[in-house]
């Protein structure tokens, strides 16, 4: 996906965007799209907004409440770690004392309220 885009998705205006699509129901796509282009919005960006909504209804499975915080890949959504399974890992490594790093670091943070998540260049 475009970095640009990502940026777009990520920032307030966009997660707005994707929150005002949710919950997504394929029945509703082409009222949706239009209804953002009507608005002034990019056709790249609606089809990456709903792209989005699609990909974070999939992931509540895996990520329950978090998945509205987050923005996925397809491929993410079928390769990630249950978060609880992704928890217990990172608790384990922390309580080794080895540091937690990427998705580990991010999962118990998110799980903790710390900070909302970001996208990284």
């Amino acid at each position: 996906m475009d970095p640009q885009i990502v940026a777009e998705l990520a920032s307030p205006p966009g997660r707005e965007l994707i929150r005002l699509v949710q919950p997504y129901r394929e029945d509703h796509v082409l009222k949706q799209h239009t209804r953002m282009r009507e608005l002034g919005h990019r056709p790249e960006l609606t089809s990456a907004v709903l792209t989005q909504a699609k990909l974070q209804e999939r992931a509540k499975a895996k990520f329950g409440g978090l998945a509205t915080d987050l923005l996925f890949t397809s491929d993410g959504v079928e390769q990630a770690t249950r978060v609880e399974v992704a928890a217990l890992h990172a608790a384990r490594f922390a309580a080794a004392g080895l540091k937690t790093t990427g998705t580990w670091a991010a999962v118990l943070a998110l799980m903790r309220g710390r900070r909302r998540p970001r996208v990284c260049p």
